[in-house]
């Protein structure tokens, strides 16, 4: 979190390559981590599909807030989002 919001925060512009390496690197850690705490009573199954559509909603939603920001032309908004989230992964990290 403290990254990439720290990413948004400064309005980083990479190529589209490189974000999707930094994207993907953040993905594998992430699903890592749902994955072990994944309780040990129930289906395996059942819970990955209900991972998947619960993040394919999440990214969903991003993408329409993120689009509706760049019409409306925010750009300080998406800024200030970012510092908060970089914020809220240092709080993380002190928990």
């Amino acid at each position: 979190m403290l990254v990439l919001g720290v990413l948004i925060a400064a309005a980083f512009k990479f190529p589209v390559a490189i974000s999707a390496v930094i994207v993907g690197i953040f993905a594998v850690f992430h699903g890592h981590a749902h994955g072990a705490e994944m309780p040990l009573a129930i289906g395996a199954v059942g819970y990955c599909l209900g991972f998947a559509l619960g993040t394919a909603l999440l990214h969903a939603m991003g993408l329409a807030g993120g689009m509706l920001l760049q019409q409306m032309n925010v750009n300080k908004l998406a800024r200030f989002a970012g510092g908060a989230i970089a914020f809220g992964g240092i709080w993380l990290a002190m928990v």
